[in-house]
């Protein structure tokens, strides 16, 4: 840069001085006195001119001896010194100037580089403060002390457009070595690369005061690249703070064999703004701490780009932050493949957190030795994490994304994910030590985390979450001990869970979900499945569950230990509603829930219910320790006696639902410690089976029976432990008590409530308002079942069992009877169903598929809960079978057979071989094989293809409307081919069962014939079609059940005939016998819509065809030529093979345990083997120009079986030419 051209050089003031001071000398005399003076009014001339122009001072230097002069001259103390050519200038020892040039600018001007040898150091400015150094290169100083390229004690108006490089100091400051403070920062164009303090500090750069301005430029061309330090700072070292802020610019591959590979600033660094925006800090290492940046304190933002930084043996990847919290907030950065020997592979603040938040940005492939594999706070962070992924980090110890040790969470933490982090301690993607979330936890995913100890996804060691967790989702993460998505080691969730499925995570321990030691508040619509642990509670270890659990499914969950499902350890409180528990399997005790009743501060007061329309259910949940099904166990952990009373609940005043215990319930409680079973009533249903097991060694085990609604599954029964003190009544309360029992299959001998082993005080008490009901089912119940076996118990006598007899609402269907004998009580049932008469084959094969239906699905349970609905159904049983979809097979073959015999009809309609005695007569009858082409349209209609009831299969009525076309082509003399295609749509209704179809097909055919001279004439096809049906069905008018599905048909055939003139020449009688064989498929199809839907399985069918008659026909010739010809046909049809379709179906929607029903055997109505077939017909031809010859016919034909006809009528017309 010149600054002559804008401001008066400073040393252009030196001429006028000089010319000042030889005037005056020689006007003065010689005297000393004299001479003094003069040079006094010359150097206060000179002073005043400098005066005036300070701020523009500036000398031009061309060589590199003018410039050691100008920087040597202590008497310049501002201004530039601006070396004037753009070249290399290279110096053959250094330049000292200690003491001299001070508060100058360094300006290369043209970018001019100083060469050293790489034995000197190239500029020594010893404590001389400098005020810039622009647009200039340094290279290839070397010091024995301080600074290879430059030493200064401060600069003040920082470093622009200027490049340091292969410089190197033994101590501190490999390139620039400044001892005092730093102002004005270094920007634009700037490169300290491949420095090196040998000995000390600051690799590029060592300042050892203050540093302010900043770094950074435009274009991100700042550079630190390939520095080193054997102390701290390999790319710049800061003895006191860094204000201002880091921006566009790049530490690389910057070393340090103590701390701060890339930059280490002593005190604080940043401001209030964004501390470190947009730079790229990349490949630096330190032995230490702080692989990238190294700092006191750091105040301000961070959105920069760290990536596969190291502290090899420290910790701080990326960033070590010394003292106090991180004042600001990580916004848009990424932090990618650092690591740290000890902690914090991204990020370690040493003793404090981040005042502020985290967003929007990514942590991947980050490891460190210790704790936080991504980020390690010793304290908290007191806003929020947003936008945040933590992506495969590693940790040796807590934390594989994320570690808290002390201080928690304040804000929420939302939009976040943490996906395949490890940790070999606690927390594989997210740990705390200590402290709480403050906040919520909203649309974060918690997927393929791992940790060797506690928390998969997450561990919260000492602490609690306060907010909700909503929108979450903890999926397939593992941990060595407890909670393989979530633990909270000490502490509560008093928030809610919500919409945040866990799913096949796992824990060696317990909590193969979720781990929570104290109390969790609600948990509501969430989903639990497929979760392992290898102790307890294969969905969740719960200390506390105060406010049950709502509209929620567990299913399919595993523990080597107890609660295949849940374990809760202190206390089960509040309610469980339209809640599923499915096919969960302890190795211990408790398949569904484990609650442990030995804890002596807890409490088990719990409800189940359910609303209208909604379930709670418990099937097919396993402990293997019992061998059988268990739902609830209420049992002892570890031997201990137990330590408070469980109260277990079913309905209330809400209760408007189902609750189906399928699945029973297990008590095992010692200690003098009671359980208390309440039905509350409500208008619900509770469904109960299996052996329930009830232990109260030293307590009582009460059920009270006294309201709502009850249904005992055949399998149902409760026996008393022994010792155990039982006490049941049903039917004591204010509000009648509705209680029946299903004994369809119920093993007669197995007592319903059984006191065998009771102890003394045990007793059976039947209250003035008990109502037996007999629960609908379809199937026949008769016999004497066992319903109390006393033991010891005090028993009702029969006098009071006669009152309960006398409720019972007897009818010609069923009747029942208490009896008491000895000390048991009995029941005797007749119960014959009076529709089981009128059932239809398939109906029969089906009874017990739609019995299975009725008590395992959704849908069934509504119909048996609905009077109106059951008393359709149990009218309606053969409705329910598909029998529709097969009987429609053999009603698209028959229009596949009929479209077919229409086709050849009519391309051989008018083709009669000539008598031979007439042939030369003019009467237009020409031979087909005598044309070369015949066109020809059919209209076809059948309106009434009807079928009656047969053998109990539902009849039919199916009227088609249909189009066929075709051509013909005469090859050769007496040979004849062509091909026809066809549309057809058929609407059909069925009988005796509400069903119909409407089916659009689509027909293709391919046919020969070859006429001997002795007028035989044998004809040969083959066809497909293809025929979509939309199948509509209504079982017992339970909804629409809609199927859509195709049968596809192929068929070949085959016919022979002989024309006969026994009269004249112009009548004639035509034998034929003709034979087809066809394959039909039936796709396999689910319904869609109704309550009832099948699944129909794919079917098979082939059969033969035959046919045997004789055709009359006589020609009437017209004046105009036209020859009209009126015929009957007369025929008898056979069909070989099977008659029904056959195929095997179930209900298509699944029963509560998840399973679907077995199939059952479904036929088809059968078809008739034999049928007569009568026809009529009228055709006219003639000849519509020389050569061309027109024909048009009108046909009626009428098939008739024993139980079914069907009525065609075809109208043609063609031409030949």
């Amino acid at each position: 840069m010149n600054t002559q051209n804008k401001t008066a050089s400073h040393f252009a003031f030196s001429p006028i001085v000089h010319a000042c001071q030889t005037f005056l000398r020689q006007k003065a005399s010689r005297s000393f006195s004299k001479i003094w003076r003069a040079s006094a009014v010359c150097a206060s001339f000179s002073t005043v001119l400098y005066a005036n122009s300070v701020w523009a001072q500036s000398y031009n230097v061309a060589d590199v001896a003018s410039l050691q002069a100008a920087l040597q001259n202590a008497s310049i103390t501002s201004g530039s010194i601006i070396m004037s050519a753009s070249q290399e200038w290279t110096l053959t020892s250094s330049i000292n100037a200690a003491g001299g040039a001070s508060n100058f600018t360094l300006d290369g001007s043209n970018d001019s580089m100083l060469l050293g040898n790489n034995s000197f150091a190239l500029i020594n400015m010893g404590t001389q403060s400098v005020n810039a150094i622009q647009n200039i290169e340094l290279n290839r100083g070397t010091s024995s002390a301080t600074g290879g390229a430059f030493s200064a004690g401060a600069v003040t108006a920082g470093i622009n457009n200027a490049a340091f490089r292969n410089n190197q100091a033994a101590t501190d400051g490999g390139a620039v070595y400044i001892s005092g403070a730093f102002a004005g920062g270094i920007q634009n164009n700037i490169h300290f690369d491949s420095n090196t303090a040998s000995g000390g500090s600051g690799g590029g750069i060592y300042i050892g005061g203050n540093f302010s301005g900043g770094i950074g430029g435009s274009g991100q061309d700042a550079h630190f690249d390939n520095n080193h330090a054997s102390v701290n700072g390999g790319g710049m070292y800061v003895g006191g703070t860094f204000s201002g802020n880091i921006s566009t610019n790049y530490f690389a591959t910057n070393t340090a064999d103590g701390s701060g590979g890339g930059l280490y600033v002593t005190g604080a660094l940043g401001n209030s703004g964004n501390a470190i925006d947009g730079a790229i800090v990349t490949g630096n290492t330190a032995q230490n701490n702080g692989g990238g940046i190294w700092t006191g304190s750091l105040a301000g933002n961070v959105t920069a780009n760290f990536a596969q930084n190291a502290a090899t043996n420290g910790s701080g990847g990326a960033i070590y932050v010394n003292t106090g919290d991180i004042t600001g907030n990580i916004n848009n950065a990424q932090f990618t493949s650092n690591t740290a020997g000890a902690n914090g592979g991204g990020l370690h603040v040493a003793n404090g957190g981040i005042a502020g938040s985290i967003n929007n940005s990514n942590f991947s492939q980050n490891a460190a030795g210790g704790s936080g594999g991504a980020i390690n706070l010793q304290g908290g962070l007191t806003g929020s994490i947003s936008g945040a992924n933590f992506t495969q980090n590693t940790a040796g110890a807590n934390g594989g994304g994320l570690n808290v040790v002390s201080g928690g969470i304040a804000g929420d933490i939302s939009n976040t994910t943490f996906t395949g982090n490890r940790a070999n301690a606690n927390g594989g993607g997210f740990n705390i030590v200590s402290g709480n979330i403050g906040g919520s936890l909203s649309n974060v995913t918690f997927s393929q985390n791992i940790a060797a100890a506690n928390g998969g996804g997450f561990n919260l060691s000492q602490g609690n979450i306060t907010g909700d967790i909503s929108g979450t989702s903890f999926a397939t993460n593992s941990a060595g001990q407890n909670g393989g998505g979530l633990s909270v080691m000490n502490g509560d969730i008093s928030g809610t869970l919500s919409n945040s499925p866990f799913a096949q995570n796992s824990a060696t321990a317990s909590g193969g979900g979720m781990y929570v030691s104290g109390t969790v508040g609600n948990i509501t619509n969430m989903n639990f499945s497929a979760n392992h642990a290898g102790q307890h509670g294969g969905a969740a270890f719960i200390g506390t569950l105060n406010n049950g659990i709502s509209n929620s499914t567990l299913n399919v969950n595993t523990a080597n230990g107890n609660g295949g499902a849940l374990y809760i350890n202190q206390g089960l409180n509040g309610t469980i509603l339209n809640t599923q528990f499915l096919l969960n399997t302890a190795g211990g005790y408790g398949g569904a829930i484990f609650v442990n009743t030995s804890s002596t501060t807890g409490s088990t007061n719990f409800t189940l219910s359910a609303d209208a329309d909604n379930r709670t259910t418990f099937t097919g949940n396993y402990s293997a320790a019992t061998g059988q099904n268990n739902s609830i166990y209420f049992g002892r952990a570890n031997g201990q006696n137990s330590g408070h009373d469980v109260f277990m609940n079913v309905g209330g005043a809400d209760f408007t639902g189902t609750v189906a215990i399928y699945d029973p319930i297990t008590v095992d409680m010692t200690g003098g410690r009671n359980f208390t079973y309440t039905n509350n009533g409500g208008t619900g249903t509770h469904y109960w089976g299996g052996r329930n097991n009830i232990t109260t060694v030293g307590g009582t085990a009460t059920f009270n029976l006294n309201a709502g609604t009850t249904q005992l599954r055949p399998d149902f029964t409760l026996v008393a432990g022994s010792g155990t003190r039982m006490i049941i009544s049903m039917g004591a309360g204010p509000e009648i008590k509705r209680f029946s029992m299903d004994v369809s299959q119920r093993d007669a001998n197995l007592a319903v409530f059984n006191f065998a082993n009771a102890a003394a005080g045990s007793s059976f008490t039947l209250g003035s308002n008990l109502v037996l009901t007999a629960p609908r089912t379809l199937l026949p119940q008769v016999g004497k079942y066992l319903m109390v076996e006393g033991g010891i118990a005090a028993l009702p006598d029969q006098a009071a069992l006669d009152h309960v007899n006398g409720s019972i609402e007897e009818t010609h269907e069923y009747q029942a009877q208490f009896l008491r004998e000895g000390n048991q009580i009995w029941l005797t049932t007749v119960y014959v169903p009076d529709h089981v008469t009128d059932l239809g084959p398939n109906g029969e094969e089906s009874l017990g598929n739609i019995e299975d239906w009725l008590h395992n699905t959704e849908n069934g349970n509504k119909v048996l809960d609905n009077d109106w609905a059951f008393y359709l159904l149990k009218n309606d049983l053969n409705s329910v079978s598909p029998e529709a979809a097969l009987t429609l097979g053999w009603i698209n073959t028959n229009n596949h057979i009929k479209v077919a015999n229409q086709a050849l009809d009519m391309a051989f309609e008018s083709c009669r071989e000539q008598n031979p005695s007439t042939k030369d007569d003019d009467t237009n009858r020409l031979n087909c094989e005598r044309k070369e082409f015949y066109a020809w349209v059919s209209y076809l209609g059948s309106f009434g293809q009807d079928a009656r009831s047969r053998r109990e299969h539902s009849g039919y009525r199916v009227d088609t409307n249909g189009i066929v076309m075709g051509l013909n082509w005469n090859f050769r003399e007496n040979w004849t081919a062509g091909v026809y295609g066809s549309y057809t749509r058929s609407d059909t209704n069925f009988t005796d069962i509400h069903a119909s179809s409407q089916t659009e097909a689509g027909q293709f055919g391919l046919f020969a014939r070859y006429t001997t001279p002795e007028n035989m004439r044998l004809t040969v096809d083959a066809a497909y079609s293809h025929h979509k049906n939309d199948l509509r069905r209504s079982p017992a008018y339970l909804g629409v059940s809609e199927g859509d599905y195709a049968h596809d048909v192929f068929s070949v055939g085959a016919e022979i005939a002989q024309d006969f003139y026994p009269w004249d020449s112009h009548a004639r009688l035509t034998p034929f016998a003709s034979a087809r064989y066809l394959w039909i498929n039936q796709q396999g199809f689910t319904e869609t819509g109704g309550m009832m839907n099948a699944h129909v399985s794919r079917t098979d069918h082939d059969f033969l065809t035959t046919n045997l008659g004789a055709t009359l026909e006589r020609d009437y010739t017209l004046k105009n030529g036209t020859v009209l010809t009126p015929g009957f046909t007369l025929a008898w049809r056979h069909n070989f093979g099977n008659s029904q379709f056959s195929t095997r179906a179930r209900f298509a929607e699944t029963y509560l345990d998840g399973s679907y029903g077995p199939t059952y055997q479904v036929n088809s109505r059968p078809q008739e083997r034999d049928a007569l077939v009568v026809g009529l017909g009228l055709k006219a031809e003639g000849q519509l120009r020389p050569g061309v010859l027109w024909n048009t016919t009108l046909s009626y034909t009428r098939e008739q079986s024993s139980r079914s006809s069907d009525d065609a009528l075809f109208l043609s017309v063609g031409l030949k030419f």
